[in-house]
């Protein structure tokens, strides 16, 4: 295992090494967030009466939320990774969700607030009234555009029109209502809210059923699943979102947080859907079970002191004040020490991907070291808020990443195992027909050359169904062969 719930001492890079993912299905370790953060999961814990993974999660996901894009670590030669996490947490109904959630993120949807007042009181009313003089003056100039006789002078009003148009675009956007989160969105209102200066925008819901509902297509005509936004939003990239009427939506660098709270039946559905597995949104997402489930209220009620709702509240507006509107990401860099142990978290991932335990889940596991450095950004963040950027990314900070990250992916697994398991019944199901349609063994090599079963495939089968299959090695005059044979033609 990487971590010991009860130490706080650095573990040996042997022990990362050696660390299996299936190891982390206990509660998240909150003393891995800075004291802030932990403090005020710790809180919540006992206020909500709810396991630490759900107050965890709510906290790691209003923390993340907090930085938007503002913040990025030069993670490899020619590549970035910012601290916008997708988190997606169960709970079942009744477990207290809401209130963990709600005392995570109230820091966060207070600022958001009163960012909201002062644009309806102060910065909306400016932007009205110039939009009524604009449109006043180009009405004005298209009636003396009438009058002109010459040319030259109505180029000289074709131009101040342009001119005005101009500015009457700039204020459209403008007159967007700011806003840092949202729920219940479509990819067009989602891309129409990332329309910002820092193109950042948080998805966060405590019941993230109306987001399951149109991830799976609710407002899609085609039939298809509707995840592209999130797609762009978790990787950054540019894209281009196309509307009825309108001018299309242009975003650069879109960076999308989410923290969706779902009941697990909801999780499930997103699993056996091919097309989330397929097109890269599952594996984007930090998903665990919580196991929260109604408690009894004891006799003596716990609730959060204001010394810790107070130092949680103001490292959340120092960080959101500091990057969050950011128009341009600053750039942390990371000490050797933590770069040597990401890197040598992904290498020893990469070798069982290549033909080993994680073969069949590549696709997940291939970016459990890319979510560490993500989750490395929020800690750096968390531990020196507005000065991130002028420390380095600890080596300690790498190693509370990395178990952050490899107790979500044990999480992941597990609720992986039953889809593995299908996988698995479904290959060991054509090894046996091969095998009969043979009427003899077969070897190694021709499963894999002409009927598509890998060596390590065969090699879990075995493990997983030993009564059923042997393994034999035969001498054929030159190179030894192996054979599989099924156990019940012996």
């Amino acid at each position: 295992m990487i971590y010991d719930p009860n130490s706080t001492d650095a573990v040996s890079n042997q022990d990362v090494l050696k660390s299996d993912p299936n190891d982390f299905l206990e509660q998240m370790p909150l003393y891995l967030l800075p004291k802030p953060f932990a403090d005020m999961a710790e809180a919540i814990v006992l206020s909500a009466r709810v396991p630490p993974s759900l107050a965890g999660c709510c906290v790691l996901g209003a923390l993340s939320a907090s930085i938007g894009s503002g913040l990025r670590v030069k993670s490899g030669p020619d590549r970035y990774s910012h601290s916008n996490l997708y988190i997606l947490a169960s709970a079942s109904s009744g477990s207290g969700k809401s209130e963990a959630f709600r005392h995570a993120l109230a820091p966060f949807f207070d600022a958001e607030r009163d960012e909201i007042e002062f644009w309806r009181n102060d910065i909306f009313p400016k932007i009205w009234s110039e939009k009524q003089m604009l449109e006043c003056e180009i009405e004005k100039l298209k009636r003396e555009a009438k009058r002109k006789q010459s040319t030259f002078g109505k180029e000289d009003i074709r131009s101040a029109i342009e001119d005005s148009q101009r500015r009457l675009m700039e204020l459209e956007i403008d007159a967007t209502e700011p806003a840092r989160s949202t729920e219940d969105a479509t990819s067009e209102v989602l891309a129409l809210l990332l329309q910002n200066s820092s193109e950042s925008l948080a998805s966060l819901s405590a019941d993230s059923g109306a987001i399951m509902n149109n991830l799976f297509g609710r407002y899609n005509n085609s039939g298809r699943t509707d995840e592209a936004i999130y797609l762009k939003g978790w990787s950054g990239d540019s894209c281009k979102v196309n509307r009825i009427h309108r001018p299309p939506i242009v975003l650069n660098h879109p960076r999308v947080t989410a923290l969706w709270l779902a009941q697990p039946d909801k999780i499930d559905s997103l699993l056996k859907e091919k097309s989330f597995i397929d097109g890269g949104l599952i594996p984007r997402l930090l998903v665990c079970n919580t196991n929260a489930k109604p408690t009894p209220i004891p006799q003596e009620e716990c609730g959060i002191s204001n010394e810790i709702r107070t130092g949680y509240s103001e490292a959340l507006n120092t960080l959101l004040r500091a990057f969050h509107k950011a128009t341009s990401s600053l750039t942390v860099k990371p000490s050797k020490e933590a770069v040597r142990r990401l890197t040598e978290h992904y290498n020893s991932i990469a070798m069982r991907m290549a033909d080993g335990d994680l073969k069949d889940v590549d696709s997940f596991a291939a970016r459990w070291t890319e979510q560490a450095w993500r989750i490395s950004v929020c800690l750096h963040a968390g531990t020196h808020l507005s000065n991130a950027e002028m420390h380095e990314i600890s080596e300690q900070t790498a190693i509370d990443a990395i178990m952050l990250t490899d107790w979500f992916a044990g999480n992941q697994l597990e609720i992986l195992n039953e889809l593995r398991t299908g996988k698995m019944e479904k290959r060991r199901n054509k090894l046996a027909e091969l095998l009969k349609q043979n009427g003899g063994p077969i070897s190694v090599r021709n499963l894999g050359l002409r009927n598509g079963l890998s060596v390590a495939e065969i090699e879990r089968i075995l493990k997983h169904y030993p009564a059923e299959f042997s393994r034999k090695r035969i001498n054929t005059g030159g190179r030894p062969s192996e054979i599989i044979t099924l156990e019940s033609e012996n």
